[in-house]
């Protein structure tokens, strides 16, 4: 949209009048100051158009009515405002979940910012964001003519929170969930299995024969082979099922016993994660053989705390390292 020009009579009302003359300004002076109003708003238009934000106004009824910006490549925003409330934008929701938030926003009068949608309807089918911030718009007379404000597209900067947020929770070498991940989400199952009355089973798996690896073909390799081990161990698993790194070649897998389909689930699953590592594992032309010693301890069985069902997990998993006969050594 075009810029608006202001009125004649309040562009010429700042004009000084002619000397000797009836007190009102000159046609030349007020087409002068006219001509200059509307260049230096040509010259606001073009700084908008090149601007990564979009400027934008809402009317009285609370409709778009301009929108300017967006960069010279961006996606045309307006075609998608122009003539429509905020409520009405196809494939539009607020991250709130609520347009009632921004409705009593603009009905207090009060600058607002920050208001984030969510929209598939810029760019095909792809999830941007669009923060808008915004102030009621005064006319002269000190009326309220409706809002105007900015939108910015956020979409990028929100991407690179989530992937902070996946680092905070992530092992950084097999994309397990880490430990503190894993014992949060554990947290919460037990207080699930507490109200739902089902079983919890944890498992400590450490890995048989991994020193071995690491010490004869060093660090590389034994980040190659921790790789492969949790691909393997995550295979044999359910989607539902947790496993996380707890450091070292020590895994840690959660079964939920809320959808177990009858039978002893944990004995089943710790038979999948022993065959899982029978394989050898190639490194470089090497073939690693690895074994897993496992431990189990199950809520509310063994323990309800989870620090002590832990505890007990882990001992049981010593316990059957020491059973087990050790693993060859790489080849």
């Amino acid at each position: 949209m075009t810029p608006r020009s202001a009125p004649a009579a309040l562009v010429c009302s700042s004009v000084p009048a002619a000397p000797g003359g009836d007190g009102a300004p000159s046609s030349s002076a007020c087409a002068e100051l006219r001509e200059r109003l509307e260049r230096s708003e040509a010259r606001l238009e073009a700084l908008m158009r090149l601007s990564s934000d979009w400027f934008w106004e809402l009317d009285l009824s609370l409709r778009f009515v301009r929108c300017t910006g967006g960069g010279p490549s961006a996606d045309d925003l307006g075609r998608l405002l122009l003539g429509r409330a905020p409520w009405e934008l196809p494939a539009t929701t607020p991250l709130s979940g609520e347009w009632d938030d921004l409705h009593s926003l603009l009905e207090s009068h009060r600058p607002f910012a920050d208001f984030v949608c969510v929209t598939r309807a810029l760019g095909g089918n792809v999830e941007r964001r669009i923060a808008f911030s915004g102030e009621p718009m005064p006319a002269p007379d000190g009326r309220r003519i409706g809002w105007h404000g900015l939108a910015r597209d956020v979409s990028q900067a929100h991407r690179a929170q989530e992937r902070l947020r996946q680092l905070a929770h992530r092992d950084r070498l097999t994309g397990l969930l880490n430990r503190g991940a894993t014992e949060t989400a554990l947290q919460q199952l037990l207080e699930d299995a507490a109200h739902g009355g089902f079983r919890v089973h944890v498992m400590f798996v450490d890995l048989d024969g991994f020193k071995a690896v690491n010490d004869r073909l060093g660090h590389a390799a034994g980040d190659r082979v921790l790789q492969e081990s949790a691909n393997r161990l995550r295979s044999v698993l359910r989607d539902e099922d947790l496993l996380g790194r707890f450091g070292g070649d020590e895994f840690v897998v959660v079964l939920s016993g809320r959808h177990a389909a009858g039978g002893d689930l944990a004995a089943r699953v710790c038979s999948r994660l022993r065959d899982a590592m029978v394989p050898p594992i190639a490194v470089d032309g090497v073939s690693c053989q690895l074994g897993a010693s496992i431990g189990t301890a199950t809520y509310p069985d063994d323990a309800v705390e989870l620090a002590a069902l832990l505890q007990v997990a882990d001992a049981a998993m010593y316990e059957a390292k020491r059973a087990r006969r050790p693993a060859r050594s790489p080849a």
